[in-house]
């Protein structure tokens, strides 16, 4: 059964179902993703809109996530089921063979900054050195029907395909347009699985930036001292979502290596 998003509001005695409306969605859509991309609930960076394909077609949204790997962003808009797959697959046909030099370019034209310089701004890290050695499809519909999702559910089961369906709908409330969102999978769930087909299985060691130097210290930086990290036996992030969400996902029996910029890889612990 084709999913589905609705929106109730509270009342004294009963919750009142908000009236849904699709008008001109899907033509805004993409320019609120190119000027605000956090509302695709996933870190990317948007290099490139509308890009033109050695195969003649147009790519909606090309992106970058923080690993380096491309992903292709592409609006359902009034295609049928067996077009949007389709065309979602021959993108990823294309890109899988973008060298790091064809995706600077297609930044440069697009963003009219290096890679190099928005990237750092994005991620606060420099890109990859391997860029491109995965990719991810997503698709952006206000909805699909039954045959949409059980073909991406397809590919990526049981062909571990980085591809899902990202929903968006807007509801009419007292006047205001209220924007829902919500995912065909859970996204972690299809990249792990992708990322193991693509990487092969994972070796099991995390590496920890601890973001400090040895001779710092608290005063020096108002941070973490490497010293007390070994003295006490502990591991922490801070800064920011991403470093705090991140080390929160740690587990008992995780195994870690720390890493100082300048200095290399310096401790492991469980």
């Amino acid at each position: 059964m084709s999913l589905t998003m609705s929106l109730w509001e509270p009342r004294k005695d009963r919750v009142v179902q908000i009236e849904k409306t699709n008008l001109n969605l899907e033509e805004r859509l993409e320019d609120w993703i190119v000027k605000q991309p956090e509302l695709l609930g996933v870190k990317v960076l948007i290099i490139g809109r509308q890009v033109r394909t050695d195969h003649g077609g147009y790519i909606d949204l090309l992106a970058l996530n923080e690993d380096g790997d491309l992903v292709v962003i592409e609006l359902k808009r009034n295609k049928t089921p067996r077009d949007i797959v389709a065309q979602a697959l021959d993108y990823a046909s294309w890109i899988v063979g973008l060298d790091r030099e064809r995706i600077e370019r297609i930044c440069l034209d697009f963003r009219k900054e290096s890679l190099a310089s928005i990237y750092q701004a994005c991620f606060d890290q420099p890109v990859p050195e391997a860029v491109n050695s995965a990719h991810q499809l997503i698709i952006v519909a206000a909805s699909v029907d039954d045959a949409t999702e059980r073909i991406v559910g397809y590919l990526s089961e049981h062909h571990r395909l980085n591809i899902n369906i990202l929903f968006f709908n807007i509801f009419n409330h007292q006047g205001h347009e209220l924007v829902g969102r919500s995912w065909l999978a859970d996204p972690e769930i299809i990249e792990t699985r992708s990322a193991n087909r693509v990487r092969g299985t994972w070796t099991g060691y995390l590496y920890v930036n601890t973001g400090i130097a040895d001779n710092e210290s608290w005063e020096d930086n108002g941070s973490r001292i490497w010293s007390d990290l070994v003295r006490y036996g502990f591991i922490s992030a801070g800064g920011g979502p991403r470093w705090i969400n991140a080390i929160k996902k740690l587990r008992p029996g995780n195994r870690i290596f720390a890493y100082i910029k300048g200095k290399g890889y310096v401790g492991y612990g469980e």
